[in-house]
């Protein structure tokens, strides 16, 4: 009788921890889910608006990809002499009549 009730409590209580859905352990510091649009990427590193690098024999700087949005994505650019940002130049847009 012994047997058997333990028997079915360790069935039960495995089919109850089978049943029990899994949750990701998800940790994120302070900050990290609000800016993880507004930085720019490199070497699995992560650089702020205005950080320039050495990529090779040129340097590039985090600046945004529209100027005109200030809460827009981050990209790479080559910079200038003073360490300005070069964007590129804009295409002629066709318009239809």
């Amino acid at each position: 009788m012994k047997k058997t009730l333990l028997v079915l409590a360790l069935l039960s209580s495995a089919q109850l921890y089978a049943s029990e859905p899994k949750r990701p352990n998800i940790i994120v510091g302070s900050g990290d889910a609000l800016s993880s649009t507004q930085v720019c990427w490199y070497k699995e590193q992560r650089f702020s608006e205005g950080a320039i690098v050495a990529m090779g024999d040129t340097a590039k700087v985090c600046a945004l990809k529209f100027p005109s949005q200030p809460n827009g994505p981050l990209i790479w650019l080559s910079v200038d002499d003073q360490g300005n940002a070069i964007y590129p130049l804009k295409k002629n847009k066709v318009s239809v009549r």
